[in-house]
C-alpha cells in the first residue's frame, strides 16, 4: 500500500535514491515554512496596503453579523485586537441609505472568515494563508505529475512555492495568495480535461474561473485563450451550452454580493462610489465616535477609471516610452521584476518561448494568456502594474503565476531542462531574496526596502507610481502600539 501511495505521488515504481531526496528535501523545507506561517501573529507588523479592507471582511464573516456590511461590532472586534490605533486605509461604500459595507474584493474575507471563527482572528488567519499555502503546493504538484515523475516535481514544487513569492505572502491578509491557487485549481482542471475530454473538469474550471475573475476582472485575459479551446475541443454544441451555463450560473451567484452591497451599482468592488480611511484625515472611519457624518474624516475614492471599454482603450499607448520601460521591469525591475521574485517561473517562459516552434494549440492557448495579461498591465497601467504603494514583488502577477506550471507541462518541456530550471530556479531566488528570507513575515509590511547585492545590480524602477516606497531614506512605517 505504502509502495502504491508513493508510485502515485511520484511516478516512481521503485525508490530511486534521487527521487528520495528530492522530496525529502521538499518535505523539510515545506516544514519548516508551514510550522512558521502557522505560528505566525500579524499583529507584530503594522497594517500595510490593503490588509485592513480583507481583516474587516474577515471580522465581519467570523463576528456575530456573519456578513459583509460594516457595522460597529466589526470596529469593537478590531479594537480588541488591539492591533493598529485606527483602520488604516479601510475602504467602505455606503450601504441602504445610512448603513455602510466593504469595498474591496470580498473572496479572501468568506474565505478567511470561518478560520476565524474557530481559531480566533489571529489564529485563524495564520491558519487560514497557512492551508493556501498547502493547497497550492499540493495543486501544483498535481499539475506536473500530469506529465512530469522523479525528483523534477518536487524540485519545481520547491523553488516555485516555497522559495518564491507565494511563501512571502501567506503572512499578508490579502487575497492574492488565495487568487493564485484558485489560478492553479483552474489551470489543473483544464489540463485535466484537454487529458481526459470530460465535460465536468471544464465546467469546473468553469465555476473556479467565475469567482477568479470577480476578484480580479482582469485574470479573465490569462482565462480566456485556455477556455476558448476547451470550447473548440468540446465538439458538441450542448456540451459546450453546459460549461458556459455553469460559469454564467456561477458568475451570478458569485457577483451578488457586490450588487446587493453596493445598492445595485456594480458587479465589481471597484466601481461605483467608494471611500477611504487616509492618514491625512486621521485614518477615521464610521462608529470611531470621532466622525460619524458623511465625508467627515475620510475620502470619497476616485472611481469608474478604465471601468469602461473606451476609457480603457484610451490609455492604450498613452506613453510609448514609460510602456517600455514598464515592460522591461516588469521581468527585470530591481523591486517588481520576474526575475527576481518568480525566477523559477521566468526560466519556464524562457525555455517555453526557445521552442515556441514546437508549441501545440494547449501551450500556445496558455502562452498568449499569460502574455496579454502582462501586456495589458503594461500598456494601461505603464506606472502601476505591479500591485500599488504595497507590494513585495509583482502581487498582480502572482495571481497568475501558477499558469507558469501549468504551461510547462502544456509546451511538454524535458524532464531535465525543468529540472535545471528548477536547480537555477531556487538558486536565484536564494541570491536574490535572502534579506528576505531572514525575515520573512515582515517583507510585505516593513521591509520593501530590503535587497540583496545581486538584486541591487539591477535597474530600479524609478518610474513607477510609488517609488519611496523601496527607498530606505523616505520609508516611514509606524510602528504598532504597545498593548
Amino acid at each position: 500500500m505504502f509502495l502504491r501511495a508513493w508510485s502515485v505521488l511520484t511516478g516512481d515504481e521503485s525508490f530511486r535514491p534521487w527521487t528520495v531526496i528530492a522530496w525529502a528535501a521538499l518535505v523539510v523545507l515545506m516544514g519548516v515554512v508551514l510550522v512558521d506561517t502557522l505560528t505566525y501573529d500579524f499583529t507584530v507588523h503594522p497594517i500595510a496596503g490593503d490588509e485592513a479592507s480583507h481583516l474587516f471582511t474577515t471580522l465581519s464573516v467570523a463576528g456575530s453579523g456573519h456578513n459583509l456590511s460594516y457595522d460597529i461590532r466589526d470596529l469593537q472586534a478590531f479594537n480588541d485586537l488591539q492591533w493598529m490605533p485606527k483602520p488604516y486605509g479601510l475602504y467602505f461604500q455606503q450601504y441602504q441609505g445610512d448603513g455602510w459595507a466593504y469595498a474591496k474584493p470580498y473572496g479572501y474575507g468568506v474565505y478567511a472568515g470561518p478560520f476565524g471563527w474557530v481559531f480566533g482572528m489571529i489564529r485563524g488567519v495564520a491558519v487560514a494563508n497557512t492551508f493556501l499555502l498547502l493547497v497550492l503546493a499540493a495543486v501544483s504538484v498535481a499539475t506536473l505529475r500530469l506529465r512530469y515523475r522523479g525528483p523534477v516535481v518536487p524540485l519545481t514544487v520547491g523553488a516555485f512555492v516555497f522559495l518564491g513569492l507565494p511563501f512571502f505572502y501567506a503572512y499578508v491578509i490579502h487575497p492574492d495568495l488565495l487568487l493564485a491557487t484558485l489560478t492553479a485549481i483552474v489551470f489543473f482542471l483544464v489540463l485535466l480535461h484537454w487529458k481526459t475530454k470530460h465535460v465536468a473538469l471544464a465546467a469546473a474550471a468553469a465555476a473556479v474561473s467565475a469567482l477568479l475573475v470577480v476578484e480580479n476582472p482582469r485574470t479573465v485575459i490569462v482565462l480566456l485563450p485556455a477556455f476558448l479551446v476547451v470550447l473548440w475541443e468540446l465538439r458538441s454544441w450542448v456540451k459546450r451550452l453546459v460549461v458556459v451555463a455553469v460559469g454564467v450560473v456561477a458568475l451570478g451567484v458569485v457577483v451578488t454580493p457586490n450588487y446587493v452591497y453596493s445598492n445595485g451599482a456594480s458587479w465589481n468592488a471597484y466601481a461605483g462610489e467608494r471611500f477611504q480611511a487616509v492618514p491625512s484625515l486621521g485614518n477615521d472611519v464610521p462608529f470611531d465616535g470621532v466622525h460619524t457624518q458623511h465625508l467627515q474624516g475620510w475620502r470619497r475614492v476616485h472611481t469608474g477609471e478604465n471601468s469602461t471599454p473606451s476609457k480603457f482603450l484610451d490609455r492604450l499607448f498613452q506613453d510609448p516610452e514609460a510602456e517600455a520601460v514598464a515592460l522591461f521591469n516588469y521581468f527585470f525591475g530591481r523591486h517588481t521584476g520576474m526575475l527576481v521574485f518568480v525566477p523559477v517561473g521566468f526560466l519556464i517562459l524562457a525555455m517555453v518561448l526557445a521552442r515556441a516552434r514546437k508549441l501545440d494549440a494547449h501551450a500556445w492557448a496558455i502562452l498568449i494568456g499569460i502574455f496579454g495579461y502582462i501586456v495589458v498591465y503594461v500598456l494601461v497601467w505603464p506606472k502601476n502594474y505591479y500591485g500599488g504603494a504595497q507590494s513585495l514583488g509583482n502581487r498582480y502577477f502572482l495571481q497568475i503565476a501558477p499558469s507558469l506550471l501549468a504551461l510547462a507541462v502544456a509546451a511538454q518541456l524535458r524532464t531535465r531542462a525543468l529540472t535545471i530550471g528548477a536547480l537555477a530556479g531556487a538558486v536565484l531566488a536564494v541570491l536574490f531574496m535572502f534579506p528576505h528570507f531572514e525575515d520573512p513575515s515582515g517583507g510585505y509590511s516593513v521591509g520593501l526596502t530590503r535587497t540583496s547585492w545581486l538584486q541591487r545590480q539591477l535597474p530600479f524602477e524609478s518610474g513607477i507610481s510609488y517609488p519611496n516606497a523601496f527607498r530606505l531614506f523616505a520609508r516611514a512605517v509606524k510602528p504598532p502600539p504597545t498593548p
